[in-house]
């Protein structure tokens, strides 16, 4: 099977960008269930042409449209709550997509990265994590199945698998690249 990042594209032409989510710990939605009432609320940092998918601004929580949920509901995965974006009237068929799995999978001998140092004079809580990567490979073997997931130690990368991109594509998905990983 073949597996992707998905990332926000940034030069999609005139875009909008997202605030974070008011009144929540926008880490949370990292791969747990959010703890905020029933409806969360977003506003428009920048205003631009809106998108079926986009990162939030600081926190780079994936905010989908109601056409991305259709699409991706199918997988256990994922889950979806409610957000409404605030621009000129509130906008409601958006959601927050939670990515509840994460896995040990990145192939390191293939890779290019840097990880963050014990004494690390920012982040040394994340000692041994990843820090970024300048070329992403997966260990295949290590997913076991799973067609979108978060990567362990480097929580801010969704991956999917050729699937869900192909789904995405032929859904018309607006917003979306994938990079190949593997």
């Amino acid at each position: 099977m073949q597996y992707f990042r998905l990332i926000d594209d940034v030069n999609f032409p005139g875009r909008w960008h997202l605030g974070d989510i008011h009144e929540v710990d926008n880490w949370a939605f990292m791969h747990s269930r959010p703890q905020f009432l029933n409806h969360g609320k977003i506003d428009v940092y920048v205003a631009g042409a809106r998108m079926d998918f986009t990162f939030s601004e600081v926190f780079g929580v994936p905010i989908v449209s109601e056409k991305v949920r259709k699409e991706l509901m199918c997988f256990p995965e994922v889950e979806f709550f409610p957000v409404s974006i605030n621009s000129h009237g509130s906008v409601d068929d958006f959601n927050v997509m939670v990515t509840l799995a994460s896995i040990e999978c990145v192939d390191e001998e293939r890779s290019q990265f840097q990880k963050f140092e014990e004494l690390d004079p920012v982040r040394p809580d994340k000692a041994g994590d990843y820090r970024g990567f300048m070329s992403l490979y997966l260990d295949t073997s290590k997913v076991k199945g799973l067609h979108i997931f978060r990567l362990k130690k480097f929580e801010v990368a969704i991956i999917v698998s050729l699937v869900v991109k192909d789904k995405l594509q032929a859904a018309g998905v607006t917003g979306v690249k994938f990079l190949a990983v593997s």
